[in-house]
């Protein structure tokens, strides 16, 4: 066996079967397609005490409806401007279509509330919290009062494009990544929950303060 043959044989040798290949290729995609729903069993539970949060708003009455702009008025700021340039090429701030029904409603922008520092990696659980509260917002919708404006709810002809690509984008920025990516993700998508579940008790107390005025 001459020089060529032996190097030959050395890197076939070092090379995967095609069983191997086939098998690490199950591997990746199969990390690739639980990356979402990891994030979403592991916030499961936020998830969950922010909507009972929110459903104490009575989406039908107009101050109730007023509450709720509010509170997401006062989560939403911060975030967004934490993770603009960050995480998913095609994100886009929802807050001029919030202040625009506040407006609407005579009701100015609050304060915003103090919201944890983002990371890059961070902001797509941030991301994951606000582009998955889009799909909601269409349901919520149908409840508002007639005639009240809704841009901040009403659905986009593309919210089910934007959150495919969304999910998209979040599998292929964690495929190579290890646990400690997908851990810093979960907690700042918990935190986001944590931050708009606090709004929503703040606004809340407000609105029911005044329904006993």
């Amino acid at each position: 066996m001459d020089g060529s043959q032996t190097l030959k044989s050395m890197h076939d040798a070092q090379q995967p079967s095609r069983d191997d290949t086939g098998i690490e290729d199950t591997v990746r995609q199969t990390r690739r397609s639980s990356i979402r729903m990891a994030l979403r069993d592991a916030t499961q539970a936020e998830h969950g005490a922010t909507e009972d949060a929110f459903a104490l708003f009575d989406l039908t009455r107009r101050g109730h409806y007023r509450a709720f702009l509010t509170a997401h008025a006062m989560a939403l700021p911060r975030f967004e401007l934490a993770v603009t340039g960050q995480g998913w090429s095609g994100w886009q701030p929802r807050l001029p279509a919030l202040a625009d029904d506040l407006a609407a409603l005579h009701a100015p922008l609050p304060a915003p509330m103090i919201a944890p520092r983002v990371s890059p990696v961070a902001a797509w659980g941030v991301q994951y919290v606000i582009e998955g509260s889009r799909l909601g917002g269409r349901l919520l919708s149908e409840r508002i009062p007639q005639g009240a404006p809704s841009f901040y709810l009403s659905a986009s002809p593309d919210m089910s494009v934007r959150w495919q690509a969304f999910c998209s984008a979040l599998e292929r920025a964690g495929a190579e990544e290890g646990p400690a990516w997908l851990d810093e993700v979960t907690n700042a998508a918990i935190e986001t929950f944590r931050v708009f579940r606090r709004a929503a008790d703040v606004a809340a107390a407000q609105a029911f303060a005044e329904d006993n005025l």
